[in-house]
């Protein structure tokens, strides 16, 4: 037993029939609005009126009744069936084996009546748009057949369509299209549509009474063999495991999520989402049980009684903390909204699927308990607080009261298994970078935090770097310095730094990574350096450290001093003088050519000096190769192609100056370009 799901409550302690008769039985019940009709073995239909009311009578029940009206058949034969049609105001009474309509408010006889039945159901669903119409299902006595009538608004009751069957029924039950009974010795599926009859499963037709009830839309529960209730569906299979009755059952219904059965002992309630029971209620003499129009009564042979259902935040907070999550978020489906509007969230409904979220993260049903942390909105905190050392070290942040969960942390939980430790780690990862990319959360310092832990404890290098090159990123400072500097993870460190603006501090630790000083496989060299250097824009910065760069690699560190400006992007931050940079870079002959280059072929730069400096570079690399033997014959004729394309390009050079020069390295179709350009 996991749940209290109703209370029995008495509302008629001891029935009396009309004609003062003694020892006259309750038969059938039927049940419309506040009224409720009782059926008599001494052939009455008796109406009260009943009322629920906050005060307790004498006999300790908040339902009150009185006596209405009755409507008298044949004291030598019983009420066996009574049904409201209340959209028509009418009642179906079966008497004896007749099928009656009476006017539901003053009992008195209306229209025309059925006879030779043994027995009827109500389709409640039929497969028409009428609103009103009202559709019954008859078995005639003594005839293997079903009848369909429809009951119409002027009285009349017409009938619709007829099907043979192999043997008289005792007893059904129809949904939209299908209708399950039991014949003499065996249950039937009938498919109306197409006019099929499916045989089920036999029974002793001697030994045992068939039960049956419509659970779900075209799904029936039926009494079977040995004390089990199996489910059917419209197929003839069953999609759901069957479930035992703990004692001999006299009559069954359906109220969700229960299934309620009824013996000459107890009320049993089991569950349609496990089929287990959840309550057993003890009531002597049970005859009868039935859902009437939401309204759950149960009746002895004298006595008539309610099943109030227990509120269902009670039922639902019972289910949680046995952990019988399923069944609570059923019920939880069954509940309305509470009065708040369409898109909003009950926060009691809240506040029980976040329970659930947790129980099924403790499970490791990750992706249920996903689904439910997101629908029900659930603090982030609350999550990454079960995570050790991941919150921010200055957080004030307190668990919910009373709580969501008894988890102390993930590795209580998982009693230090790893592989579900990493499965929870991954699974947190993913849920705080849904809620870091939607931004809709006000617990931003704890997701960024978190999000970076998780990013550098689980490897993830990529995404770390992303979230800290974010404009957005928010995390809190301190404590993600201190875990990335227990890791190793000095590249980030530095990024961090930067993106909070200790722009020093992480220069300086990329400086210690470039000297070896400190070593992380993540940060990507002196060129990315020599970018971020760019990225700062501070002429100062940038003098502070060309050095480096360019000791490190001349052609990095001379983009430097090249500003790269395309279409669409803003004006560069730095102007540096052409003059300076290029004296500067009079020790780096590699970067001094390319800064050159970039002068004259992309800046449009005319000016003699920096023309006749880069022919002069070219000539003293042809000379070096010359002398020193140095490079390939291709590299020494690379460089006087490079060196003839110039002078034959740049009109802007001292001509005269460079001849010598030329000359000396007995490079002949310079020299002729050269004298061609001074005109000698």
């Amino acid at each position: 037993m996991s749940v209290k799901a109703y209370e029995l409550v008495q509302i008629i302690q001891r029935f009396s029939s009309p004609s003062g008769e003694k020892n006259v039985k309750i038969e059938c019940v039927e049940c419309s609005g506040k009224y409720v009709f009782i059926g008599t073995s001494d052939g009455h239909v008796v109406k009260y009126i009943v009322h629920e009311t906050t005060a307790k009578s004498n006999i300790g029940s908040p339902f009150t009744y009185q006596r209405e009206g009755q409507r008298y058949f044949d004291a030598k034969k019983p009420v066996r069936s009574i049904r409201a049609a209340s959209a028509l105001e009418k009642l179906l009474v079966l008497f004896d084996t007749t099928l009656h309509v009476l006017n539901m408010n003053d009992l008195e006889p209306i229209g025309s009546r059925l006879k030779s039945v043994q027995t009827f159901c109500v389709n409640e669903n039929p497969k028409c748009s009428d609103p009103f119409l009202f559709q019954i299902c008859v078995a005639p006595v003594s005839k293997g057949q079903v009848c369909i009538y429809n009951v119409t608004p002027d009285d009349k009751i017409n009938l619709s369509n007829t099907y043979t069957l192999q043997e008289p029924i005792k007893c059904l039950s129809a949904d939209c299209g299908i209708i399950c009974a039991a014949l003499q010795d065996k249950y039937i599926i009938l498919d109306c549509d197409h006019g099929q009859v499916q045989d089920l499963f036999p029974f002793d037709k001697d030994a045992f009474t068939p039960y049956l009830c419509k659970v779900a839309k075209e799904e029936f529960l039926l009494s079977g063999p040995d004390g089990l209730g199996i489910f059917v569906c419209a197929a003839g299979t069953s999609n759901r495991p069957p479930l035992q009755w703990s004692y001999p059952l006299t009559s069954l219904t359906f109220h969700h999520p229960y299934i309620l059965g009824v013996s000459h002992e107890i009320i049993m309630v089991h569950s349609i989402v496990d089929q287990q029971q959840k309550q057993a209620i003890p009531f002597l003499g049970g005859q009868l049980i039935g859902n009437y129009d939401g309204h759950i009564y149960v009746c002895s042979q004298t006595s008539l009684n309610a099943l109030v259902p227990v509120p269902w935040e009670k039922q639902v907070e019972a289910l949680l903390v046995d952990e019988h999550v399923e069944e609570a978020l059923s019920l939880l489906e069954k509940v309305g909204n509470s009065g708040h509007l369409v898109g909003q969230i009950d926060p009691v409904k809240k506040r029980f699927k976040q329970q659930a979220a947790f129980i099924y993260f403790s499970r490791s049903e990750l992706e249920i308990a996903l689904d439910l942390f997101l629908d029900a909105e659930v603090d982030e905190r609350e999550l990454i607080s079960i995570f050790p050392r991941l919150m921010p070290s200055a957080t004030t942040f307190l668990r919910t009261v009373p709580p969501l969960h008894n988890i102390a942390d993930v590795n209580q939980l998982f009693h230090g298994n790893e592989q579900r430790i990493l499965e929870a780690k991954q699974f947190l990862l993913h849920f705080l970078q849904m809620a870091h990319d939607s931004r809709k959360s006000s617990y931003t310092v704890e997701i960024d935090t978190a999000l970076l832990k998780l990013y550098a404890e689980l490897g993830q290098n990529k995404d770390l770097e992303s979230l800290l090159e974010s404009a957005s990123f928010s995390g809190d400072v301190q404590s993600c310095l201190a875990w990335l500097k227990d890791r190793g993870l000095h590249h980030a460190r530095a990024l961090l730094l930067l993106q909070k603006g200790n722009r020093s501090e992480a220069l300086s630790l990329w400086c210690q990574m470039i000297s070896g000083e400190l070593f992380d496989s993540n940060f990507k060299g002196i060129s990315f350096f020599a970018d971020v250097l760019k990225a700062i824009g501070d002429a100062e910065v940038l003098w502070q450290y060309a050095d480096l760069v360019l000791d490190n690699n001349e052609v990095d560190g001379v983009e430097l001093f090249i500003q790269n400006q395309t279409a669409g992007t803003p004006t560069p931050t730095m102007e540096l003088d052409p003059h300076t940079v290029a004296d500067y870079l009079q020790r780096y002959p590699k970067a001094l050519i390319l800064y050159l280059e970039y002068l004259i072929n992309e800046k449009g730069i005319e000016e003699e000096k920096f023309h006749t400096q880069l022919a002069v570079q070219y000539i003293d690399i042809i000379a070096k190769q010359k002398t020193q033997d140095t490079g390939s014959e291709v590299d020494l004729n690379e460089n006087i192609q490079r060196l003839r394309r110039f002078l034959e390009k740049s009109n802007q050079y001292r001509s005269k100056f460079l001849l010598s020069k030329v000359r000396d390295l007995g490079l002949y179709q310079e020299v002729a370009i050269l004298y061609g350009k001074v005109g000698t």
